[in-house]
């Protein structure tokens, strides 16, 4: 989360979704028929700062155990837009006491991903053991404490990836019935 209270300190959500699909059913005879599908999905997720031109767009994350926290926790921004396109087809052919069905799907997903990363980086104090000095009194001093108590850290690179993909799937079944 985030500092409440202070301004431009929040993380904006915004979720849509958008679906679409068109499906038409043939009948050739009694014993053969035809499904197709042709649909679209987008999926639209973002964790964005409210103010990432601000402070809070700038400032490591800051923790001082047992005392507070200050800035928006790392992981923001974060979130993904995906677009999926969708082609099916099934086919039914009943012959004695057979019912073949087969069928393809093919999806074909467009997407980009926001991933959590640390870009503004972070810093947490903690309390010295020798000289015992607490987390707060680091924090004023500016030191985090023993190499192995306190740490500041920050991700470097890109978080913004593309994960495209191809998928196809088929099936085939045979029901039989051993009597009527």
């Amino acid at each position: 989360g985030a500092v409440a209270g202070l301004e431009g300190f929040s993380v904006d959500a915004a979720f849509r979704f958008y679906n679409f699909i068109l499906s038409e059913t043939h009948v050739f005879s009694s014993t053969l028929t035809n499904e197709a599908r042709v649909a679209y999905n987008r999926i639209s997720i973002l964790g964005a700062l409210a103010d990432p031109d601000g402070l809070a767009g700038s400032l490591p994350f800051i923790t001082v155990p047992q005392i507070s926290t200050l800035g928006v926790t790392p992981q923001f921004p974060q979130g993904r837009i995906q677009n999926n396109y969708t082609a099916q087809d099934t086919v039914t052919w009943v012959r004695g006491n057979h019912t073949l069905r087969g069928g393809v799907e093919y999806v074909r997903q467009i997407a980009t991903d926001l991933a959590p990363y640390n870009a503004r980086g972070s810093v947490t104090y903690a309390a010295s053991s020798a000289p015992t000095y607490t987390a707060f009194a680091n924090f004023v001093d500016n030191f985090g404490g023993d190499t192995n108590l306190g740490n500041a850290a920050r991700d470097i690179g890109s978080a913004v990836s593309n994960p495209n993909l191809h998928r196809t799937a088929v099936f085939f079944q045979d029901r039989w019935r051993a009597s009527n």
